[in-house]
């Protein structure tokens, strides 16, 4: 059978408010953002897959790792150790020449060798020191940075921020270019500092310009970027659902591109310190120092793999130097997919009703999708929303087979008893020919002289006096809990009990055969007011046992089913009915039928009946009118 159509005149404005309701609410939930970054790592990983990266050319890390510790002692360090590094790689008479050197180790609180350390930061003149914060302390929700040595400090170095946020989904998506607080030492001062990646690009800039300190180039903060000399890093500010942690400091995206060993030349710190390296390999390149050894400094990155934070620092830092920015779509595109995706899946289900090519194209649109996301992270590094469309177009898939199912059951209702739609349920909407026995009582209702009514009046009178009626027979029928199993224009057959919870079953028919009687005794008045013909009704009613269920054939692709109620007490109820007329009353009942009332009607006893297919008279009763 086809479906039936769920639209009317409301249904595309109710689906363009509850898309705008969908993407009101998704821009709104976690869920979303963390699944979007789940897929920006996927693409970044078929990118690596396609186009292997190479090494920087400008980035080379020093890393502290279990061979240095073997050779210059037990970690954490005294920092003439530190200062025999900067010394190493500030060996102008041996051509090493590093443009900065970028610490990725905090150097907090006062220590013995501050003097020696401070001096070596002083005279290479390109050193950057990392500022954490102390996560124990708390200030009214201010970032708490841990003071440097006033030593240190004395010579004026240049720091940067290590503050880093995890997103929703745990990694670093994204690293602040700006970060505002208090030092722990001057906690009524507020202060913003730069990001480790930001002090470093200054002093890169400064020593490739061979500018003196106090001219470095001061970066300007707009609301969309942040510029550094010629360098404009864009500004992510959550610009994708569910980031709220990004909206107190302006963030910029890292975008990782290969694996820390395939991306970045190595050497061990030891091996520096002790001239094992050659001047080439850091002249003129920015310098990180990581620490390895460290399991507290690890984070995931975008793509899900576990990296050192002095690795996740390298690559913010080639992401800025590269200018290899993530480009996030704009919000009115963002609208134009949801809204693209979104109806689409509505029009194919609205159009298509063989669901399994509906699905496939709705398959097939996910899929180019998907592929689109990919090839523009891949080639342009541009990052399209997925996770609220694809979401949207599951939601609208479902949103609208939930109405169609809506429909289909109110026509269901129209066409089966309830018993009979809980039956199809309960086999998942597969009838198999069958039924069970139960005890019932059958009521069959039949207008008395309809034929000669239609022989008088036109057919469109006919149709409207029989609508009039049928629009009021349902009401105590459906009241007292009957159930519609026939219906044949001037007549039903009506079964009470099919619900098991129904053990007064025939208390409920005889209520409702009382109801219809005095109905059609209201409309016989009003339609002989209005000068019309009238119509009397007979009514059957009868309580015994019948098999509930589906009759019909199952052999081959025409398979035939309808509910029934099969057995000796339909036959008699029916038969009943077209008896009532020879005693000039509405409604007769079976003996059977009249214990079962236990007093609760009074009824009237009349002269035994022979009916068709009875060896003997069955005793019969009405209902008693006078006492009623």
């Amino acid at each position: 059978m086809k479906a039936p159509r769920t639209t009317g005149k409301l249904f595309p404005l109710l689906c363009i408010v509850l898309f705008f309701i969908f993407v009101f609410l998704a821009n709104h939930l976690p869920f979303f953002s963390a699944w979007d970054t789940k897929f920006l790592g996927f693409r970044m990983k078929i990118r690596d897959r396609i186009f292997p990266q190479t090494k920087s050319r400008d980035i080379v890390l020093v890393v502290i790792d279990e061979e240095s510790t073997h050779a210059l002692g037990r970690f954490p360090w005294p920092r003439n150790i530190y200062a025999k590094l900067i010394n190493a790689l500030s060996d102008e008479k041996k051509g090493i020449s590093p443009k900065a050197v970028a610490f990725d180790v905090m150097f907090a609180g006062r220590e013995a060798h501050d003097s020696e350390f401070a001096e070596a930061i002083r005279k290479a003149g390109n050193v950057v020191l990392s500022v954490g914060y102390d996560p124990s302390e708390k200030s009214g929700g201010k970032v708490i940075f841990r003071p440097l040595s006033p030593v240190i400090m004395a010579v004026n170095p240049k720091c940067g921020s290590i503050v880093s946020n995890a997103d929703i989904d745990k990694k670093i998506t994204a690293l602040p270019v700006t970060v505002g607080g208090v030092f722990a030492d001057k906690k009524d001062v507020p202060t913003s500092l730069n990001a480790l990646e930001i002090s470093t690009l200054i002093v890169y800039q400064r020593t490739e310009r061979h500018m003196r300190a106090e001219d470095d180039i001061q970066p300007v903060l707009t609301k969309d970027a942040l510029t550094a000399g010629k360098t404009a890093i864009p500004l992510y500010q959550g610009a994708r659902p569910g980031d709220r942690t990004f909206l107190r400091n302006p963030h910029f995206l890292i975008n990782y591109r290969g694996s820390a060993k395939d991306s970045f030349q190595s050497y061990s710190f030891r091996d520096i310190c002790e001239g094992k390296v050659t001047p080439e390999a850091f002249r003129d390149k920015i310098v990180i120092v990581i620490n390895s050894i460290d399991p507290n400094d690890t984070f995931y990155s975008t793509k899900g793999e576990l990296i050192f934070g002095g690795e996740m620092h390298a690559f913010a830092m080639r992401t800025i130097l590269d200018r290899d920015f993530i480009t996030l779509s704009p919000r009115w595109v963002d609208l134009l997919i949801y809204l693209f995706i979104s109806l689409s899946t509505l029009l194919i289900f609205w159009k298509i009703k063989n669901r399994r090519i509906a699905f496939l194209l709705c398959m097939g649109i996910a899929f180019l999708f998907s592929l689109t996301c990919i090839l523009l992270y891949c080639l342009k590094s541009i990052w399209l929303p997925y996770s609220i469309p694809v979401a949207g177009s599951v939601f609208f898939a479902v949103f609208y087979i939930y109405l169609e199912n809506l429909a289909f059951g109110k026509t269901l209702r129209a066409l089966l008893p309830r018993s009979f739609i809980n039956r199809l349920d309960a086999v998942d909407g597969k009838p198999e020919a069958g039924g069970e026995a139960r005890q019932v009582t059958v009521l069959f209702a039949d207008i008395r002289g309809y034929t000669s009514l239609s022989e008088k009046l036109t057919s469109k009178e006919v149709l409207d006096m029989l609508n009039e009626y049928h629009s009021l027979v349902k009401k105590p029928i459906h009241e007292n809990g009957g159930e519609i199993f026939d219906f044949q224009g001037d007549a039903y057959m009506v079964v009470f009990g099919a619900d098991p919870s129904h053990k007064d079953h025939a208390i409920r028919a005889v209520k409702a055969a009382i109801g219809i009687a005095r109905l059609v005794e209201e409309l016989k008045k009003k339609w002989t007011g209005e000068g019309k013909s009238a119509f009397e009704i007979g009514i059957g009613v009868c309580t015994g046992e019948v098999a509930l269920g589906f009759v019909g054939h199952e052999s081959g692709d025409d398979k035939r089913l309808q509910p029934a109620a099969i057995g000796d007490t339909t036959n008699v109820s029916a038969r009943l009915q077209g008896k009532s007329s020879e005693f000039k009353t509405p409604i007769l009942m079976t003996d059977t039928t009249m214990r079962e009332l236990y007093s609760s009607i009074p009824t009237v006893e009349l002269v035994p009946v022979e009916l068709k297919g009875k060896s003997e008279k069955l005793l019969i009763h009405t209902v008693d009118w006078e006492k009623l």
